[in-house]
């Protein structure tokens, strides 16, 4: 259990800049819907899961290369695996999109339906934790109980927000775009992290350098997919 909780907390700075995206958009998202301007918004929730996921899917893609080494880096008296972390940060993008699309269905005054998705979702929670502890998952099956409490969270929500306002989802700008060029980031910093090793065998160093080469290679493929509006 001590292992989860700690590989948790490498993932709540992604969760709590993502939390505060989702709830910037909430004005914006409230305005259109007291307007019953559909085609505003429409752009409005098209914007805020672009926001959220340009954010959320490098931040995933970065965690879950260089689980290991992050570890090693910030707990490096203590040994926890890292494929808990990598699994937690698959958790932690459906986290990132539950968050948001509920923030989006509250901010339509859809309060009872994002209620009963909690409530669908904790008794999926429940049953998971059983199941993968039964299962001899150890550690790793609250992780996966979590990944299906926020699916759940996620596609009810999903299903009550398309329901509300006839969303129309653009798939290239929220998803595939960054996705690319997250993984075009990935592997940039993958050979960076080699390289660093190779080069002076210090873990601190080696992820620094990851990170440092990371980030402009992730604006530079963003800008040259046109995954920027």
């Amino acid at each position: 259990l001590s292992s989860v909780t700690t590989a948790q907390t490498v993932i709540n700075v992604p969760l709590a800049i993502s939390a505060a995206l989702a709830v910037s958009i909430l004005p914006a998202v409230a305005v259109a819907g007291v307007r019953r301007d559909s085609a505003d918004m429409n752009d409005k929730i098209n914007m805020g899961l672009q926001l959220v996921m340009k954010m959320g899917l490098p931040a995933m893609v970065g965690i879950f290369l260089l689980a290991e080494p992050i570890l090693r880096l910030l707990y490096y008296k203590e040994r926890i695996p890292g494929s808990l972390l990598q699994l937690y940060s698959v958790c932690m993008l459906f986290m990132i999109l539950a968050q948001s699309v509920s923030s989006i269905l509250q901010g339509l005054s859809g309060y009872y339906k994002t209620l009963l998705a909690v409530l669908l979702a904790a008794g999926v929670k429940l049953a998971g934790n059983i199941l993968f502890l039964r299962a001899g998952l150890g550690a790793a099956a609250l992780i996966w109980a979590s990944l299906l409490y926020f699916m759940v969270i996620l596609g009810v929500n999903a299903f009550f927000l398309r329901q509300e306002t006839g969303l129309r989802l653009n798939y290239g700008l929220i998803l595939w775009r960054p996705l690319a060029a997250s993984v075009g980031m990935g592997a940039v910093a993958w050979i960076a992290y080699t390289a660093g090793m190779a080069a002076c065998g210090k873990n601190a160093v080696a992820v620094l350098l990851a990170v440092a080469a990371a980030m402009p290679v992730y604006g530079m493929l963003m800008l040259k997919l046109r995954g920027f509006t």
